[in-house]
């Protein structure tokens, strides 16, 4: 029997027989039944008949004890599918030896997979079949086996310059951690309550530390062994541990303004429930920024349209009372943009500093350079204007509120 995965190998095995003068069977996946039916009996009744030329097709399900011989031109990377190869001639009733004969080309893939296939043949007659003394194997991590093997088989010496790099680096970070109380109670943490901790910080203040433990749940065996932890690697020091939703209240609290945080937080672990929160709370505090903005420019616009229906009417100066209120809430609405949460007087009809709109919104380019001298003249100037000025008010006012709508359109857009 001459197996080979490739039909195309078994063409040329087929055209060295003829050549030789020698009868063969074939038997190939693209062959129908009763065909493939004909070419096992002509092997097994005809003496001239020979050779029975296989696919991995004919691997399972055939008895053909009448070959001695399993010739595989190639080798297959799964032992269990060379053993069934050889079962073909192996059966029941066999009463021969059968030899087997694997073709390898030195020095090619098929010669580097031998030592392969052997360790899988050994790992499978320990678990499989409880043959062997094999008690352990090393299992080194996936990628960096893999990268090696295919180095290995393509006859290439594997670079180990980037392995040993990482493990000097993991070394390193193993030392470091060794050496640093606060990576030492993380690791010790995580490793016994990683499923059930949501968030590990160190809050300082002078020279007091205070640990907080968010987890989901409290019980005393965890609050213990926190404690106990805390202890061991930062002695002395406070331990808080709050469960989920008392966490939640208290950063109720704190937004809501109740509560207050004025101690530099170190985070050593945040599992990713408490970063989705996080992340939800700042894209709810966004939209509630940009909602506030977009109702105080809306005020703003129907203002200053009042002012350019006066203006158009004659009556220029009259219009500054409304230019001047549409710029104050145009710049309101700047402010309702910033990154430290909504105006909390955004309602409030209280004018802004002079010196606040120069550093917080014109020196940041959310508002045009021109902006403190126009707030300026409409706050000072309100009786003793030119319609000349005034005019240039307006149109100052207007390329102002059409600054303003352009960067809440791209804060949108953000």
């Amino acid at each position: 029997i001459i197996f080979s995965e490739w039909t195309r190998m078994l063409e040329l095995v087929a055209g060295l027989a003829d050549k030789m003068n020698t009868g063969y069977a074939l038997h190939t996946g693209a062959l129908s039944q009763p065909k493939r039916r004909r070419e096992i009996r002509r092997f097994k009744d005809d003496p001239d008949c020979r050779l029975f030329l296989s696919s991995d097709a004919g691997s399972t399900g055939l008895n053909l004890q009448n070959a001695d011989v399993v010739i595989n031109v190639d080798l297959p990377w799964n032992p269990a599918k060379l053993e069934q190869r050889i079962a073909r001639a192996w059966r029941k009733h066999q009463t021969r030896a059968v030899q087997v004969i694997n073709l390898v080309c030195e020095h090619s893939i098929e010669h580097r997979i031998l030592h392969l296939l052997g360790q899988k043949q050994d790992l499978a007659d320990e678990v499989v079949d409880g043959r062997g003394e094999q008690t352990d194997m090393a299992m080194p991590s996936g990628r960096a086996a893999f990268m090696e093997r295919v180095q290995q088989l393509m006859g290439q010496v594997p670079d180990r310059t980037g392995a040993e790099a990482l493990t000097r680096r993991r070394v390193a970070t193993a030392k470091k951690a060794a050496s640093d109380p606060l990576q030492r109670l993380r690791e010790d943490t995580l490793s016994r309550w990683n499923d059930r901790l949501d968030l590990l910080q160190v809050h300082q203040k002078d020279h007091s530390k205070t640990v907080v433990a968010v987890v989901d749940r409290q019980d005393a065996s965890l609050q213990n062994a926190l404690r106990q932890s805390v202890n061991e690697n930062l002695p002395g020091q406070q331990v808080e541990i709050l469960d989920r939703s008392t966490y939640d209240t208290i950063q109720r609290l704190i937004k809501a303004g109740v509560l207050s945080v004025n101690q530099e937080a170190q985070t050593l672990h945040q599992s990713p429930l408490v970063i989705a929160s996080t992340e939800q709370a700042r894209e709810n505090e966004r939209k509630q920024r940009l909602q506030q903005a977009r109702t105080r420019l809306t005020q703003a616009e129907r203002r200053h349209d009042m002012a350019q229906v006066l203006a158009k009417g004659g009556f220029v100066l009259e219009a500054m009372p409304p230019l001047r209120e549409a710029v104050e809430d145009a710049l309101h609405s700047l402010v309702c943009l910033g990154d430290h949460g909504p105006d909390e007087d955004a309602q409030e009809e209280a004018p802004l500093n002079i010196t606040f709109i120069q550093s917080q919104l014109v020196n940041t380019a959310k508002a045009p350079p021109n902006t403190t001298a126009l707030v300026a003249q409409l706050r000072e100037s309100k009786h003793d204007l030119t319609e000349q000025q005034a005019r240039e008010l307006l149109g100052t006012g207007s390329a102002l509120l059409q600054h303003v709508s352009e960067t809440l359109n791209k804060a949108v857009l953000q």
